[in-house]
């Protein structure tokens, strides 16, 4: 149980040290409450307020603090957006969305912190996220994700998913969207 307690405050510590991105128009000014007291609700409310919303590749403690939230993030359930949902009278959308860069930013982080994993095909989940989260503009990066969007199937993008350990729409916004980063972007 103090081993919970001290992840939670460390997640919402998080929200202290990184800074708010677009958001703050969106979400302005609230409260880390929830009247039922549950956890996961305060986590996306962490997410809400920005608090997962920048990655500094350069900087160690925010790549291990974002890393350490990954299986947090990953682990929030239905009932928990629908919570978090009715609680705050979200936009079920914007809520996805964040949640969506949240997890990404927090999978590069983990990604950046254990840059090889000993199962072969969460390695190679991981190394193609890695070239659309890094969104290099190099003519080769560009090359390389333009030759992975055209051999991209409906089963290719599941399976992806699945061993990088995210969800199928977070990995479609990291591949497909221009600026993934951006929460209030479709």
């Amino acid at each position: 149980m103090r081993h919970k307690l001290h992840r939670l405050a460390a997640l919402l510590l998080l929200g202290c040290l990184l800074p708010s991105c677009a958001l703050a128009a969106y979400w302005p000014g609230r409260e880390v409450h929830c009247r039922d007291n549950r956890t996961n609700c305060l986590v996306l409310q962490a997410v809400m307020m920005g608090s997962f919303g920048q990655l500094d590749p350069a900087d160690n403690l925010n790549i291990r603090v974002l890393s350490a939230s990954l299986p947090r993030l990953t682990a929030l359930e239905d009932a928990d957006f629908e919570h978090f949902q009715a609680e705050f009278q979200a936009e079920e959308a914007v809520v996805i969305r964040c949640w969506e860069i949240a997890v990404l930013h927090c999978l590069w982080a983990d990604i950046l912190a254990e840059p090889e994993v000993e199962d072969a095909r969460t390695q190679a989940g991981r190394q193609v996220l890695r070239l659309f989260l890094e969104k290099e503009d190099t003519s080769a990066a560009m090359e390389q994700r333009a030759i992975i969007r055209s051999q991209l199937t409906d089963e290719i993008i599941a399976d992806i998913a699945q061993a990088a350990g995210v969800s199928i729409g977070a990995l479609e916004r990291a591949v497909y969207s221009d600026d993934w980063t951006d929460p209030l972007k479709e």
